[in-house]
């Protein structure tokens, strides 16, 4: 997802030391809402953000909502972990998902990233710059 904004930055011409500085290192997470459309919406603005997502749902249907889907699990079972010490999460602890579930999450997700990139990267090259 760094890598997705710092392209998108670089078309809109923004220095790629101020886009890692101010946006990239606040933002430790991978959720869509809160964090890749967040990153987004601070480099090119709500409205684009609109557009690029109504151009992702119109050349790659349903491809968003399964992003936001599996962004999501991926968020909630890594939160489930991460905030938590070890006497509070046993339970979950006890059902902890294989590394080739991570793996499979990963290539499921991997080729809509790649679809959802092209737009934002296209739609970020048409901007006006100032």
């Amino acid at each position: 997802m760094d890598d997705l904004v710092l392209e998108v930055a670089r078309r809109c011409i923004c220095p790629d030391p101020w886009v890692a500085e101010k946006i990239i290192k606040n933002t430790n997470g991978f959720h869509y809402t809160m964090h890749l459309r967040s990153m987004l919406a601070k480099l090119i603005g709500e409205h684009q953000v609109l557009v690029g997502e109504s151009r992702m749902e119109a050349s790659h249907p349903g491809e968003l909502q399964n992003i936001k889907s599996i962004l999501g699990q991926l968020w909630t079972t890594r939160c489930s972990y991460a905030h938590s010490d070890l006497l509070h999460n046993v339970q979950a602890q006890a059902t902890f998902d294989a590394p080739s579930w991570t793996i499979t999450q990963h290539r499921a997700i991997e080729q809509k990233l790649t679809n959802y990139k092209a737009v934002f990267v296209q739609l970020a090259s048409e901007i006006p710059q100032a």
